[in-house]
């Protein structure tokens, strides 16, 4: 009986990692992801955007030029062993979102921290975004 106990057990399998999509939200018209190259962005004037990072620490917000607009930001998990109870540590996603107000070229600038330590500026990333006044087209983010 405790032999069979022992073979059911080893035969469990752990389940399986699957990675997780950004939280996005659906009303944004295009995005960049800070972890890959091209941070160069087209969008037309009064479409919203998402700037997407990835990391073990934080992206934070350190310039942003007076034509771009915040509207939200969201955190997630990268894979489903983080939504499990009792997960700690490992990369996590963090989305901000923002509106286009007027045509011209506008900035963002991004500082990867460890939260707890608020002055230890890891890297620091910078999005140039073109906005238009056309309508832009589906796939206009250089950095998608």
């Amino acid at each position: 009986m405790a032999l069979g106990l022992l073979t059911l057990a080893a035969c469990e399998r752990e389940p399986e990692v699957r990675r997780l999509d950004p939280p996005v939200p659906a009303d944004v018209d295009a995005q960049v992801a800070l972890n890959e190259p091209g941070h160069n962005l087209t969008v037309a004037a009064g479409e919203r955007f998402a700037v997407v990072t990835e990391s073990n620490f934080s992206w934070r917000e350190a310039e942003r030029s007076a034509g771009l607009v915040p509207v939200t930001e969201t955190a997630g998990a990268t894979d489903t062993n983080q939504t499990e109870r009792g997960w700690t540590g490992g990369p996590y996603w963090r989305v901000f979102v923002y509106e286009a107000r007027g045509a011209g070229e506008e900035s963002l600038t991004f500082e990867e921290v460890r939260e707890w330590e608020p002055d230890s500026v890891l890297d620091t990333r910078r999005v140039a975004v073109m906005v238009t006044t056309e309508n832009a087209s589906p796939g206009r983010a250089e950095g998608r």
